[in-house]
């Protein structure tokens, strides 16, 4: 016998539901979430963890969206439940797809199916029998030769039926004498062990405290039980679905059905349930503030500034308030999907700086392509300078490396390693003049001498001291280059972005030229320690709208990789 039947639609519509016993409707869950949700269709059978040896078997019909499913004990060893799943199945194409109430294509109800549902189980009931009279039939054959052993052996059946019954008593008596003396020796040696170990009573010094019937009234939760318990088989169709007629129906009587639908019956609630595995669940904020709760945390431990965290969340669940999620998509999905859209389209700049490609056309006009490298201290400004001139070197550009950074002691020395290492020319005055006059002469020297680029390397400053700001701003309105790349640590999370935006607001406020430059793109260094803490790149690029240009991963010259969104949203999604 089964325990449960029952027919929903992959919008999370009950259309039948049929149950023989109290089951915990979780189960039904569990199908969805771990089978349907994984697209397992080909599994045979499904065992819920929680379902106390319940087996789930279910059939699925296509084209219109309808999953059917029965439920029996494993103990039972209940056979040919295909076989009942296909008469159902092949009734519903032939006698009951005309008889289903639907809206736009949204089946909502079966009218009247418990007499055909009654008729196919007996239906069914039948078959199992014949099929296992069947097989319990020994062939003509088999018993002719049984009775010509019997006859050959001069044994009656009367006297093997004897020997049998004699052998069976003999072992049974065995058995039994077996059993009950490791009774005995077990119950002997458990009461000398209670003795050993018994313990006398403590006596706290109160006598026991006597419990009126009022108080054991209070405490007796079993007679409001029955109150609390839905009995599935006495809930109908109209509970769920209030009173709309099928036959004429417009927007607004939909709407009223999917209101309806939410009331506080055990129909509801299930459907409530499924509709969060199974999708096509208009999302409300008390489905989504939770779950943006939880996004913006891990935001922020991925090392996303607080108030970015923030601004994107609330912009994702803006998108998807009154929305309704996909077939077989959760809640969770649907909003990690939609952030992982948000933050992707972040990432991918609308308009891309390609440094090489931008070099190229340059070296086509006959002038040599400048990039300015800016930021603070220490960040790797010259080791990623060498970098991207081996890459551009490699493309078969003739590089000039300028040596602009006369403020640290060692930083011309420095490029000169680099130079000697890559087999470029550097281009330096010594520690005394001023940078941008340096800078200025260095690209007329590239000018004259055919070089295809120029970079220009500056001394590395706090974002808060004027002085050297007023003369970056000075170096970049005299030169004009083509490209000012900011270099930041990945490492550093918020702190690179006030950076990025002190070092921008300085090009602007400093600035005398008519033409008031700005950060063109970012290289972001080390980006190889962070693990999975991304980040600041994300908060970059928000709040500056600046593409990242490059990545450093190593210390080597080959060590540059443009960044690839992929990753960044694995690093934070997993």
């Amino acid at each position: 016998m089964i325990d449960l039947f029952c027919i929903f639609s992959t919008g999370g519509l009950i259309l039948y539901y049929k149950s023989f016993t109290e089951l915990n409707f979780e189960i039904i869950n569990d199908l969805i979430k771990n089978i349907l949700m994984d697209e397992k269709h080909n599994q045979d059978y499904y065992k819920p963890l929680n379902g106390n040896g319940i087996i789930l078997r279910w059939k699925i019909l296509n084209e219109k969206q309808l999953i059917f499913v029965v439920a029996y004990q494993e103990s039972y060893n209940v056979l040919y439940t295909d076989k009942l799943l296909d008469l159902i199945l092949k009734d519903f194409k032939e006698n009951q797809i005309s008889k289903l109430n639907h809206i736009k294509n949204v089946y909502f109800e079966l009218p009247n199916y418990s007499k055909e549902f009654t008729t196919l189980l007996r239906k069914w009931e039948k078959y199992c029998e014949d099929e296992i009279e069947n097989k319990n039939q020994k062939p003509k054959n088999d018993i002719l030769k049984n009775s010509q052993i019997q006859k050959d052996n001069n044994i009656t059946n009367i006297e093997l039926q004897n020997i049998q019954n004699t052998g069976n008593q003999n072992f049974k008596l065995r058995k039994n004498n077996k059993i009950k003396n490791q009774n005995n020796t077990n119950k002997e040696n458990k009461e000398n062990k209670e003795k050993k170990n018994k313990k006398e009573k403590r006596d706290w010094g109160e006598t026991p405290r006597s419990v009126d019937e009022k108080t054991i009234n209070e405490y007796d939760m079993s007679k409001d039980n029955n109150k609390k318990i839905n009995n599935i088989e006495n809930i109908k169709n109209e509970q769920f679905l209030g009173e709309a007629d099928p036959d004429n129906l417009n927007d607004d009587d939909f709407n009223e059905i999917e209101k309806n639908s939410k009331s506080n019956s055990i129909f509801s609630k299930l459907t409530s349930k499924l509709q969060n595995y199974i999708g096509n669940k208009t999302l409300t904020e008390e489905d989504l503030n939770p779950i943006m709760d939880q996004l913006i945390t891990l935001l922020m431990e991925k090392n996303v500034a607080k108030e970015i965290s923030e601004k994107l969340c609330e912009n994702v669940k803006k998108s998807l308030l009154n929305t309704k999620t996909n077939s077989f998509t959760t809640i969770n999905t649907t909003v990690k999907n939609a952030l992982k859209e948000s933050i992707a389209k972040i990432l991918t700049p609308k308009q891309e700086l390609d440094i090489l490609r931008n070099a190229l056309s340059s070296k086509q006009r006959g002038d040599p392509y400048k990039i300015v490298f800016i930021g603070v201290n220490g960040v790797g400004k010259s080791t990623n300078l060498a970098k991207v001139a081996h890459m551009l070197k490699k493309n078969n550009m003739k590089i000039l490396i300028a040596a602009c950074d006369n403020f640290r002691s060692g930083a011309i020395e420095q490029l000169k390693t680099h130079s000697n290492a890559l087999k470029v020319d550097l281009f330096e005055k010594g520690y005394k003049d001023d940078p941008a006059y340096i800078c200025k002469e260095a690209i007329e020297y590239a000018k004259k001498n055919n070089y295809d680029c120029v970079l220009i390397d500056t001394a590395g400053r706090m974002q808060d001291n004027e002085p050297l700001m007023k003369s970056l701003s000075k170096l970049v309105d005299i030169n004009q280059p083509d490209s000012i790349l900011f270099v930041g640590e990945a490492l550093t999370g918020n702190d690179s972005v006030d950076q990025l935006n002190k070092f921008n607001q300085a090009l602007i406020d400093y600035s005398k030229s008519d033409t008031k430059r700005t950060i063109d793109g970012i290289i972001l260094t080390k980006f190889d320690t962070v693990d999975d803490k991304v980040g600041a790149a994300l908060t970059m690029v928000y709040t500056t709208g600046k593409p990242i240009v490059y990545v450093g991963t190593g210390q080597k010259y080959t060590n540059l990789k443009k960044l690839n969104v992929d990753n960044v949203l694995n690093a934070i999604f997993g």
